[in-house]
């Protein structure tokens, strides 16, 4: 064939089980929300529905702006803020 029979054998030879690819390191800036803080600004709303964003910003359990929490509540579909009916 041409070819050495360690050549071969490379090329034939399986991959061993025990490797695991190496998985790539994620690129850019970690997200300043986790689902933690994004579920407790999701739970203040749904107590308090006719807060206003700086009200919601404040009460945030970390320090975010309102642009944050705002892009937030448009990824949830959460982005309008209405009273609750009256009986």
């Amino acid at each position: 064939m041409g070819r050495s029979e360690s050549d071969i054998y490379s090329v034939i030879k399986p991959k061993k089980v025990d490797e695991v690819p190496a998985v790539p390191k994620r690129v850019g800036r970690p997200p300043k929300l986790d689902d933690r803080d994004k579920r407790a600004i999701l739970r203040y709303m749904k107590m308090h529905p006719r807060t206003t964003l700086g009200e919601i910003t404040s009460n945030s359990p970390c320090k975010v702006g309102p642009d944050t929490v705002r892009r937030m509540l448009l990824a949830e579909k959460k982005n309008s803020r209405s009273g609750r009916m009256k009986p």
